[in-house]
């Protein structure tokens, strides 16, 4: 799949499930805590942010499934999601193959993008 596809895709899914009030209010809470524990957070809450990410995947009742996530995690994973955008944009190719990414499937695409693990590249 061409890279702008797999980022818009993954937008356009971002934009359903997190409203632009709840990304300010995340990026404030971020601003408050620094990068030192933000960095940690991101850490602490990967394994949850995982579950997260598979939970929603399989429900599809992406609503149902945020409202449910403490705030630590719920912040982890809005920065899931710029840490792997940013890392996928600043890739030189242009193709871009994910494990099980199923391009018909805007969900199957969003999950792929949202579960590439940064800190492991």
């Amino acid at each position: 799949m061409k890279k702008r596809e797999v980022l818009d895709i993954t937008a356009a899914m971002m934009k359903k499930m997190v409203s632009y009030d709840e990304v300010d209010t995340v990026t404030q809470r971020s601003a408050m805590r620094g990068m030192e524990d933000g960095t940690k957070l991101m850490l602490e809450e990967k394994d949850r942010v995982n579950k997260l990410i598979k939970d929603i995947l399989a429900s599809l009742d992406y609503r149902k499934i945020l409202d449910k996530v403490t705030e630590d995690t719920y912040d982890a994973f809005v920065f899931r999601y710029f840490s792997n955008v940013k890392y996928l944009s600043d890739l030189a190719a242009d193709d871009i193959e994910l494990p099980d990414m199923v391009p018909e499937n805007s969900f199957s695409v969003w999950a792929a993008v949202m579960l590439i693990d940064v800190d492991c590249l």
